[in-house]
């Protein structure tokens, strides 16, 4: 169950929920419409981090639709109200990418005539796009890709000891569906934020997954960092990454190596001083220049 606290936002816009169905799962889905009002721009499909959950994309929806971008975001598999319960936490690699790629599919045939669909990714969600842009099945449709946060390294305060991160991917082969809690701390995800509180008591949003899902993100997150595979990024595929200098969830030397070695001729990487590990969720402090930054790119590649 969700937590019945109310979030810390109000919207000025609406949204439809609605559950599609991808071979037996139904997935929970939020669709952000342009308002009436104001001239379409764009779609952008967002794909959600670690335990998170539509619910918390809330407030960037709302404001991203205002400025003309339809947003549509889902609850991954084995994430939010998708797999709720025992179900949280089952997924592997394989599915993440068949998932994305029917959300993808789906949103590319309800796109109006010569509009561009952009993808938007935090954190393990963010690490998901940079390899769609290297290998993905739909990178030639797409017009750009924002990674917040990526998942490519973790923190030193956060990562596993070697001895353990060796012993998950054997132990993962045994039993990939055993549950094991994260024990991500809030003030390393949230500043000075309304949202930490509500990602405190938010029971969707406890950082538990199973073995399998996290030998899987983590060694998407690493294979970045090959030279060669980084440098197979789509060529003229703009992509931007947002990151936290204060973020001790993931890395921020793994944006910076991976920017380095980004195949992509139209990139840029900016930082955040402040900022920790959701920007998204940020204080004005750190969200006002965040979302900036943001809606620069995309208005800058329509």
């Amino acid at each position: 169950m969700a937590t019945n606290n109310p979030i810390p936002y109000t919207s000025k816009n609406t949204f439809e929920e609605k559950y599609i169905e991808i071979k037996g799962l139904k997935f929970r889905t939020h669709n952000w419409p342009v308002p009436a009002d104001v001239p379409y721009k764009a779609k952008i499909i967002i794909v959600h981090g670690f335990c998170e959950h539509v619910v918390l994309y809330t407030k960037v929806c709302d404001q991203l639709c205002s400025e003309g971008y339809e947003c549509f975001v889902f609850d991954q598999r084995g994430a939010g109200l998708t797999s709720p319960g025992k179900e949280k936490g089952i997924t592997n690699d394989a599915f993440t990418y068949a998932d994305l790629d029917q959300m993808i599919g789906l949103n590319l045939k309800s796109l109006p005539d010569g509009k561009k669909l952009f993808l938007f990714g935090h954190s393990m969600g963010g690490g998901i796009l940079l390899n769609v842009g290297i290998k993905g099945v739909f990178r030639d449709r797409l017009a750009g890709i924002v990674a917040m946060g990526p998942l490519i390294i973790s923190h030193p305060k956060t990562k596993p000891n070697p001895l353990l991160r060796a012993a998950l991917g054997q132990v993962c082969k045994i039993l990939p569906n055993m549950k094991i809690d994260a024990k991500l701390q809030a003030d390393y995800i949230l500043g000075d934020s309304p949202w930490k509180q509500y990602l405190i008591d938010d029971p969707l949003c406890k950082a538990v997954g199973s073995l399998r899902q996290m030998q899987d993100m983590l060694v998407r997150g690493e294979k970045l960092l090959d030279p060669e595979y980084a440098s197979k990024m789509k060529k003229d595929l703009p992509v931007l990454i947002t990151h936290g200098e204060q973020d001790y969830i993931n890395d921020i030397k793994g944006s910076r190596q991976f920017f380095d070695m980004c195949g992509s001729t139209d990139k840029k990487l900016t930082t955040y001083e402040t900022g920790r590990h959701s920007l998204y969720l940020e204080g004005d402090e750190v969200y006002v220049p965040w979302f900036k930054d943001v809606l620069e790119f995309f208005n800058g590649h329509l």
